[in-house]
């Protein structure tokens, strides 16, 4: 609690409820980046790319 506290303190929120709220749409954008980039990467494997043992 005190790590969203001091980086309430150093982005300036209003309120703690606020902190919380940036801090959780900043982790759903990033995770949105990483999936897209996961997706990124599976347009490129081709089938070719995977043998069956």
């Amino acid at each position: 609690m005190d790590s969203i506290d001091d980086w309430r303190y150093r982005h300036r929120m209003p309120s703690l409820a606020a902190a919380i709220r940036e801090l959780i749409r900043r982790g759903m954008l990033m995770s949105e980046t990483v999936l897209e980039d996961e997706i990124d990467l599976t347009d490129r494997i081709r089938s070719t790319d995977f043998r069956a043992i």
